[in-house]
């Protein structure tokens, strides 16, 4: 995955989390803004819970524009996961139908608000409307 940090972390929220956790066993989950600050850790928090906790692993679905991020997770080959390359500003399609959506899709740095203020307020509404 990404770093030692982020699976670390990951592992420790899964643990925390004990048996509240298995609302998510055998179910689809889609984690939008799988790349950024917030769905780096929701997306390895899954993978231990899959690896580590559940008897029927979670469908996890990962979705990520990449506006913003260009080291990514989904560039390294095999993954625990399917990944979506998709601005979720726009309408798309799942395969799954997901049981849970952790919208976690933003453009959360002045920085990139000054670089893409359309799409920085195109994902607040129209992604939190489309989720």
């Amino acid at each position: 995955m990404k770093s030692r940090v982020i699976n670390e972390i990951g592992a420790r929220v899964a643990q925390r989390l004990g048996e509240s956790a298995r609302v998510f066993e055998g179910k689809t989950v889609l984690i939008t803004g799988a790349n950024g600050f917030l769905g780096q850790y929701f997306l390895e928090t899954f993978v231990y819970l899959n690896r580590s906790f559940f008897k029927t692993p979670c469908e996890i679905v990962a979705a990520d524009s990449h506006i913003t991020n260009t080291t990514t997770n989904d560039t390294l080959g095999t993954l625990p996961y399917r990944f979506l390359l998709q601005d979720v500003s726009k309408p798309f399609p799942v395969e799954e139908k997901p049981d849970y959506i952790l919208h976690a899709a933003g453009i959360a740095s002045p920085m990139y608000y000054r670089r893409f203020p359309l799409e920085t307020i195109d994902v607040a509404t129209l992604g939190t409307r489309n989720m």
